[in-house]
């Protein structure tokens, strides 16, 4: 708000008031800085994961060569790779490849989920604290209030994204961070939700070197159960689309 001032004028006997003018703004907001800041690191990631050496080191043959010369440590390196993945836009399932391959069913499991949610939350905590801001003064701009995903149970709706395969793994932390929705249910969706793709990525790394009727019945029936799953939910969300005008 403009504030009055006045000053009077030597040898006059004059007082002259003004108003100070307030503070224009910048036509480069501070809002699209943190936004700019994510975008870029996003762009950085992507020429790394794509356009470097990386994504050769990357290959199902180099980190299990190199996790087997690590011996202990080799989990600690699918972990390294799990959390750094996501920024680079890399799909989580070879960690999980070789953790069935190296280190079996139960434990390849383990690292290959903990290193997946590492990661996810190290891509969904980047896109919360840069965009997230952003997002809802948007939302509000437009009148949109909550959105869809927002109404829903947060919880529910990161856990059928992370069951069934009817979204980008990296654009659901996007969405999830952009969108503000709770840490603690979005950890414990993605959690929960990535166990089946997890499954069914070590069961194939463990048939790769024992082949079993066992890793077989696990690989083949995970993947029909998510194929029908994913189905179904197409189905369910295509025809709420129709019914529920935008």
């Amino acid at each position: 708000m403009a504030k009055k001032k006045s000053f009077q004028l030597p040898d006059k006997k004059v007082k002259i008031d003004y108003e100070d003018s307030p503070p224009q703004k910048t036509p480069f907001s501070r809002d699209i800085v943190k936004p700019l800041a994510f975008v870029a690191i996003a762009i950085i990631g992507i020429c790394i994961g794509f356009f470097t050496p990386v994504k050769q080191s990357l290959t199902i043959e180099s980190i299990r060569s190199f996790a087997e010369t690590l011996g202990i440590w080799g989990p600690v390196t699918l972990l390294a790779i799990g959390a750094i993945s996501p920024i680079m836009f890399l799909p989580r399932w070879p960690v999980c490849f070789i953790g069935g391959m190296l280190y079996g069913l139960f434990w390849g499991s383990v690292i290959g989920n903990i290193a997946s949610l590492l990661g996810a939350w190290i891509h969904y905590i980047t896109a919360k604290k840069l965009v997230a801001d952003s997002s809802e003064k948007l939302l509000k701009k437009f009148n949109l209030g909550k959105s869809r995903l927002r109404n829903m149970n947060s919880f529910w709706a990161i856990f059928i994204l992370r069951a069934v395969p009817i979204s980008n793994s990296a654009a659901t932390n996007v969405l999830a961070g952009a969108m503000n929705i709770s840490t603690r249910s979005y950890l414990l969706a993605s959690f929960l939700g990535m166990i089946p793709s997890t499954l069914m990525y070590v069961a194939w790394g463990k048939l790769m070197k024992k082949p079993e009727p066992l890793f077989y019945a696990i690989a083949v029936g995970v993947l029909v159960i998510m194929i029908i799953a994913t189905t179904v939910v197409r189905y369910l969300i295509n025809k709420k689309t129709t019914q529920t005008p935008l």
